[in-house]
């Protein structure tokens, strides 16, 4: 078994990963760093998968967190294809797939999150998809050139925008979701249904309050059968039904785990274990904004916890202080969620829901900001719209008496 040391080892093959190497070269410009990531691309971010990517805009190069010349020019070494398998706090060294071993004097794990494979009769037929990583982006583009209906299996953000990826392609699509309306589990009725309206708009249909009993097909996917018995012609079904987190390397070696949020760590990303730090959807971080404990699903969330972390690995010892920001881009509108997106309730929207340029507001019992949608066609107002959510926030404002004139939808 090969065995090697470095100063800085990562733990990961996405945003957090890379942005942690920047943390880290920040305050450390000559300390050994290598990335091990198990899949074979350069670390790479996530939002390009459901967007450019799969509309054939962009490619695999394209969505990559650093050009590739930035690790050697920065002296960080990247080891792809590769996997851990196990890890000994206690001596400092992790165990990898392809028989080596590192030591470490601090690392970070980052290993973000795998799909749910629900066990669906069927679900093993050419043409049924999971996506998460670049591999299935590109799967389900090359689909896309040939495909005539596609079914999406569940309304969150992977659902819809990659139904989007349909719709624009002039591929029938629909999307089938047990609860009331998309997004269900983080906004309102109000926003929950403006998606739903715009997307049956521009000819998607859904099939809500519904559920998968199967997938029927000669060895590739025919049709979806539902629970009521419907039948839904496909040769394309994404699921996106959530996902898991991958946390049994950090199981493995003993660190305290939160059920439902992955790995437990502090303000500053640390685990119980002073050299061993989480990032990324993994990570249950305790929020000094937000005031608990929890993970967050999104890009990011993962690069600036990654960077936070990086840095304190290199000495920072800084607290990670970001309102939490999701975004998304689905057909021709574009969304930026700040705040708390498990708290407050919605107070009603700013602006021109019809017209999809809108914010929408959720307060707190007090009447202080919790959280804050914004919609617009023109991308270039998300930002200034964003700014002014967290700067809300921070100041705890009240949400009464704010005006449209406040995001700059005049």
């Amino acid at each position: 078994m090969g065995e090697g040391a470095v100063k800085y080892l990562i733990i990961g093959g996405g945003a957090a990963a890379a942005q942690a190497a920047v943390g880290i070269r920040e305050l450390d410009a000559d300390g050994s760093v290598t990335i091990v990531a198990k899949e074979s691309w350069w670390p790479y971010d996530r939002p390009p998968l459901s967007k450019g990517m799969l509309l054939g805009q962009a490619e695999p190069a394209d969505a990559e967190s650093k050009d590739p010349s930035w690790y050697e020019k920065n002296n960080v070494t990247v080891k792809r294809g590769v996997e851990a398998v196990s890890l000994d706090t206690a001596a400092r060294e992790v165990d990898f797939s392809d028989d080596s071993t590192l030591k470490y004097d601090r690392l970070l794990i980052a290993t973000g999150a795998t799909p749910n494979n629900p066990p669906i009769p069927g679900i093993d037929l050419k043409g049924v998809h999971l996506f998460r990583t670049a591999d299935d982006s590109l799967a389900v583009r090359e689909a896309l050139k040939s495909a005539k209906s596609a079914v999406m299996v569940g309304a969150g953000y992977i659902g819809m925008e990659v139904a989007s990826g349909c719709v624009e392609q002039g591929v029938a699509v629909t999307i089938v979701e047990p609860t009331e309306y998309p997004w269900s589990r983080s906004v309102s009725p109000l926003t929950g249904n403006f998606i739903k309206s715009y997307f049956e708009s521009k000819g998607a249909k859904f099939r809500m309050g519904e559920l998968v009993a199967g997938f029927e097909g000669d060895g590739s996917v025919s049709s979806v059968v539902l629970k009521s018995g419907e039948r839904i012609a496909a040769d394309l079904v994404v699921v996106g039904v959530g996902v898991h987190l991958n946390v049994d390397l950090a199981k493995g070696a003993g660190l305290p785990l939160d059920p439902k949020h992955g790995v437990v760590v502090n303000e500053q990303l640390r685990t119980q274990d002073p050299d061993v730090f989480v990032a990324g959807d993994v990570a249950a971080f305790q929020d000094v904004n937000l005031g608990y404990r929890w993970h967050a699903e999104h890009y990011l969330n993962a690069r600036w916890q990654g960077k936070q972390a990086g840095r304190n690995m290199a000495g920072a010892n800084e607290n990670y202080d970001q309102i939490p920001y999701f975004f998304s881009d689905m057909l021709d509108i574009h969304m930026v969620l700040r705040g708390d997106p498990n708290g407050g309730k919605s107070v009603g929207a700013i602006g021109d829901v019809d017209a999809a340029e809108f914010v929408e507001l959720y307060a707190r019992e007090d009447g202080t900001l919790a959280m804050g949608l914004g919609f617009s066609k023109n991308e270039k107002l998300l930002d200034p719209i964003a700014d002014k959510l967290e700067e809300l926030y921070r100041q705890k404002a009240k949400v009464e008496g704010l005006t449209k004139q406040d995001f700059g939808l005049e």
